[in-house]
């Protein structure tokens, strides 16, 4: 009798579950967009190859463009925000290296506080660095996580937005326990104050150095690791690696609705596997390198990035971005906040795909940062070794190379 009770009791909690389900909007999409649009790109200005300018790039990780048009770029080697006019005069660095107020010892990314306020997250003193947009230092804010990660640091912060009142941001703990250390990834959304009120999601990243490495690709996808703050708090993340699927959410964690397509999965053959392995890098760091093995999905990742601007969602899959050599396309799906597909918008630029970091301010200007990948090498002090798929490379510099930062005007192709 207890058996037929417990059926009758699982019976009822599945019914329940699936109903709640169903009650979960569903925005289907179709595979063909309603509007095809292709997009070129005008060279507004270049930087940074001109011996007699004022200034010298480093390593630049991230841009910003504030509503006049000045363009500002954050410089990791140097720790340095430079700002540029509109038509590309170099008018000041807002922020320089240091540890006084406004200045800078490790930030990897800024976003703006508000219109008047850029905050440069500084992983060494673990808060917000702020200063106007002429450098005038304003406030310094800490993050305060709920949960205090024994043998922690505190949150570093990768990436952060704030919209209509909403912060969301995401980041690492970094956790040292026993020797070893390892990192935790999270997405939560803060107050104001930079106080988390809600945890999405935790989940442990990193190796464990002491151990031979296993790096599984379908166990170690995150889906909150790509994520957009849309309106009035909504929180859009994907929903499976493989299949066309985004989740909305509000700041509170709660399912709103569901966003899907139709998608073909694309199979991957024996040398897209292999060079889906060789993504992974393993830097030596001085350390012995363990032994590493992998297991790689037969498929392809379908949604490789989100991004939010004007009131829409945009998105692109894994098969968006076509690269040759010198030349990249990307092919962005935009949609309207609620979830439904209003147009397929393909743009064509002059990078290298290799070299050249791909910068997205909104849907009227892209800056091109050349050669990031060199200079990141040479702030390395240009030779190391690494760990690169199933095999070592050494890595050394070549001469023939400059940093530049390219901005681009876009417009859409007459036909």
């Amino acid at each position: 009798m207890k058996s037929n009770l417990f059926t009758v009791a699982q019976c009822t909690l599945i019914f329940l579950s699936n109903l709640a389900l169903a009650e979960v909007p569903l925005i289907d999409n179709p595979l063909k967009p309603p509007v095809y649009r292709a997009m070129e790109v005008e060279e507004v200005w270049r930087v940074g190859d001109n011996e007699n300018e004022d200034f010298i790039f480093g390593v630049i990780v991230d841009v910003l463009r504030d509503k006049d048009g000045n363009v500002y770029l954050l410089d990791n080697q140097l720790q340095e925000v430079f700002k540029f006019s509109p038509d590309g005069e170099y008018l000041k660095s807002v922020s320089r290296k240091g540890e006084g107020p406004g200045e800078l010892r490790g930030a990897f990314a800024f976003f703006f506080w508000d219109e008047k306020t850029i905050a440069c997250f500084d992983y060494f003193s673990n808060q917000f660095v702020c200063f106007d947009l002429e450098g005038i230092p304003k406030s310094t804010i800490r993050p305060t996580p709920l949960v205090n990660h024994e043998g922690g640091r505190g949150p570093n912060l990768d990436r952060f937005v704030i919209r209509d009142g909403f912060f969301l941001a995401s980041g690492n703990h970094f956790v040292f326990k026993e020797g070893q250390s390892s990192q935790i990834a999270f997405l939560s959304a803060f107050d104001e104050e930079a106080n988390e009120v809600y945890n999405f999601n935790e989940q442990s990243s990193g190796y464990d150095w002491s151990k031979p490495i296993a790096v599984n690709e379908e166990a170690e996808f995150n889906p909150y690791s790509r994520w957009c703050l849309g309106k009035k708090g909504e929180v859009y993340v994907v929903g499976k690696r493989t299949g066309y699927v985004l989740d909305v959410l509000d700041t509170e964690g709660n399912l709103k609705r569901k966003i899907q397509r139709k998608w073909p999965l694309t199979k991957r053959t024996s040398e897209e596997k292999d060079e889906a392995k060789n993504r992974y890098s393993f830097s030596t760091n001085g350390m012995d390198m363990p032994s590493i093995s992998y297991k790689m999905s037969d498929y392809n990742a379908t949604i490789s990035s989100l991004f939010w601007h004007e009131d829409k969602l945009w998105v692109t899959t894994g098969s968006s971005i076509n690269r040759r050599e010198k030349e990249v396309n990307y092919v962005w799906d935009i949609f309207d906040a609620e979830g439904h597909l209003l147009e397929e918008r393909t743009y064509h630029l002059p990078a290298d795909p290799k070299e050249d970091e791909i910068h997205f301010l909104d849907d009227n200007y892209i800056l091109v940062v050349t050669n990031t990948r060199s200079a990141w090498r040479a702030s390395q002090d240009n030779s190391f070794q690494v760990q690169v798929g199933e095999g070592k490379e050494e890595v050394v510099l070549e001469d023939d190379w400059s940093l530049e930062a390219v901005l681009y005007r876009v417009s859409e192709i007459q036909k």
